[in-house]
């Protein structure tokens, strides 16, 4: 496998192998953001190691699996015919014995006498703690042999140990990768290499030189040249930026879709009222979105970026995100019709009904009246028909009814006749009088 932009790291990597082939054990972290291409780095040194006639033991952390004692441990043993690490079969609950981390270092080191051996853990955030210790307990006590430990780690991720990594960081043998973002010059050379080297700055702009997301964008665009770009919704570069989303772990994902709701955030403390968390876990969120490239400040990148965290969402939670930021953005002080646009945005899902709260239907009223303010006359009925389709107060329903017949006058005097009977039935019981029946009123005199 070719890496663009990796020849660095891939040198230090073959040089901790070669150290490992003469008896100089390395460990060796890689890191970068989502989507940055550990995974693909970590292929390359296996293949390296196959080269050189290692044996490698490969596992990789899981969400799903982080609970599970020794998980990772039996993933590397599982790796290699015949290989048996005992003690991982002890119960969860406390920290590994020293005597069994000894046992278990005696076993690889035997095993590294034959042939140089190399342990690769992928996505080292998610692995359980007892694994963890062994690990760490590995990179401190072995000082002479033919062993190679490599571990990927996501930068920014809210599941990861830092204790773990300073760990590793304190042993002499330790070496350091972390993987950034492609250069524009990078992004050339790999659209280039697609026939797509015209089109190399509008691919950089969109991914934000992600490799996973610029691989999307490719794969979308296939072998045609010509400088177009242009994402497909629901295409592979959607299906990527979910990928990352979910790999970013569940506040970053959800730092995401608050700031593409909010469109127009202003800083990180917004979106963490919106979504009712602390600005410090909003902020490393947001660290952790603009190491991958997805946003740029409090700003997703692209609109189709924007377009492939939303669709991610489950209508309801959807819906229930639009309506609380609707009326948040109106405490905020911004204009009443750009806050009510998330109330229809909310509407716009009509297979799932909602009853607007008194707040809710009051903000409605709020921007139909900005509206006709500014002579916009069929926006403020749309908003006055919303307002009264999700009212569940029955007078205000009425008053709502009276107004949208009122303003319906303008434009066709038949149609506002036929709202005219249930208010008029509220006029008649009572349930509608004083000052929210003038335009009833107003509109039996103009008959």
């Amino acid at each position: 496998m070719t890496l663009v932009g990796r020849t660095a790291a891939i040198g230090t990597l073959d040089q901790a192998l070669a150290d490992c082939a003469a008896g100089r054990p390395r460990t060796v972290l890689v890191e970068g953001p989502t989507g940055c291409g550990k995974s693909a780095l970590l292929h390359t040194l296996l293949e390296l190691a196959a080269a050189g006639d290692a044996l490698t033991l490969c596992a990789a952390g899981s969400p799903a699996e982080r609970g599970t004692p020794y998980g990772v441990l039996r993933q590397l043993a599982g790796s290699a015919r015949g290989l048996a690490l005992d003690g991982t079969d002890r119960v969860c609950g406390t920290p590994p014995r020293a005597e069994t981390m000894q046992a278990l270092c005696a076993e690889l080191r035997e095993l590294s006498e034959r042939t140089p051996l190399v342990l690769c853990v992928d996505d080292v955030q998610y692995a359980d703690d007892e694994s963890l210790a062994f690990l760490q307990y590995l990179a401190r006590s072995v000082r002479a042999g033919r062993l190679l430990l490599v571990v990927t780690d996501s930068l920014h991720h809210e599941a990861g140990d830092p204790a773990f990594t300073t760990e590793l960081m304190r042993q002499p043998a330790f070496r350091r990768i972390r993987l950034d973002r492609l250069s524009r010059a990078d992004t050339r050379t790999l659209a280039e290499g697609r026939g797509r080297g015209g089109g190399a700055r509008a691919l950089h702009e969109i991914s934000g030189g992600n490799p996973l997301l610029l691989r999307a964008l490719l794969d979308e665009a296939g072998g045609a040249g010509g400088d177009e770009v242009a994402p497909v919704p629901g295409g592979s570069f959607a299906q990527a930026v979910r990928a990352c989303l979910h790999r970013t772990g569940p506040t970053a994902a959800a730092v995401a879709q608050a700031v593409a709701l909010l469109r127009t955030a202003d800083s990180a403390e917004e979106a963490a009222e919106l979504l009712e968390l602390s600005p410090a876990a909003v902020r490393q969120g947001l660290s952790a979105l603009a190491a991958a490239g997805l946003v740029d400040g409090v700003r997703l990148r692209h609109p189709a970026v924007r377009d492939a965290v939303l669709s991610g969402l489950a209508t309801a939670d959807l819906i229930a995100l639009h309506r609380r930021a609707a009326l948040l953005l109106r405490r905020w002080g911004r204009p009443a019709t750009e806050a009510a646009g998330h109330l229809q945005a909310a509407a716009a899902h009509r297979h799932t009904r909602w009853t607007a709260s008194a707040a809710e239907t009051e903000l409605l009223c709020e921007a139909a009246e900005a509206r006709l303010a500014a002579d916009d006359g069929r926006p403020a009925l749309r908003l006055l028909e919303l307002a009264h389709q999700v009212c569940e107060d029955d007078r205000q329903r009425h008053v709502i009814e009276a107004r949208l017949a009122q303003i319906t006058w303008r434009f066709d005097p038949a149609a506002a006749e036929r709202r005219l009977a249930g208010p008029l039935a509220a006029l008649r019981s009572g349930l509608l009088d004083g000052e929210p029946a003038q335009p009833l009123s107003q509109l039996l005199l103009m008959q």
